[in-house]
């Protein structure tokens, strides 16, 4: 998903009066050594790799992870004046799109942040929907830009050919 920009400020005391790009990189190598150190750990107590479940019911490993993600987004490169200020956390960047006129976020993103904004002052005075509703079968197909490998419909290939006469054996 997608998330506004944290802040990531523990790191920059250590680091002087480096750059600012210099500050965010250098603040980002000391957490993913941190969540490195922590993943050891983890791994050596239980034996196996911590998943995203590992992480979020620990406390501290949790901590980490999240100082992480401040710190990637920190390090972004940020987007030009008319570029959407959004972070896509996934990616690691901001969104490449172009700003509406006079706004902050794309037309993609505007209708989250709309959504958002709506649900942090209680739902008043916004009539715009949710982009990502989930369909009544309750499944979401994900691979929506995959293109179709293979026919699904079986009756629509061709039929086999017939054995060949008996003349021609």
């Amino acid at each position: 998903g997608t998330m506004s920009c944290g802040k990531l400020q523990q790191a920059g005391g250590e680091l002087g009066e480096l750059e600012a790009p210099q500050q965010a990189q250098a603040a980002l190598q000391l957490a993913l050594a941190a969540l490195d150190e922590r993943g050891r750990l983890f791994e050596i107590e239980q034996g196996r790799r911590a998943v995203s479940a590992d992480i979020f019911a620990d406390t501290a490993y949790a901590v980490l992870h999240a100082a992480v993600k401040a710190a990637e987004c920190a390090a972004a490169k940020l987007p030009p004046k008319c570029g959407c200020q959004q972070y896509i956390a996934r990616r690691r960047r901001y969104c490449t799109l172009r700003a509406q006129t006079g706004e902050k976020f794309c037309s993609q993103h505007a209708a989250d942040a709309e959504s958002a904004a709506r649900l942090l002052t209680g739902g008043h005075g916004s009539t715009v929907a949710l982009s990502h509703t989930q369909p009544a079968g309750g499944r979401v197909k994900t691979n929506i830009g995959r293109r179709m490998k293979s026919m699904t419909d079986p009756l629509a290939r061709p039929t086999p050919l017939a054995a060949p006469p008996a003349w021609c054996a």
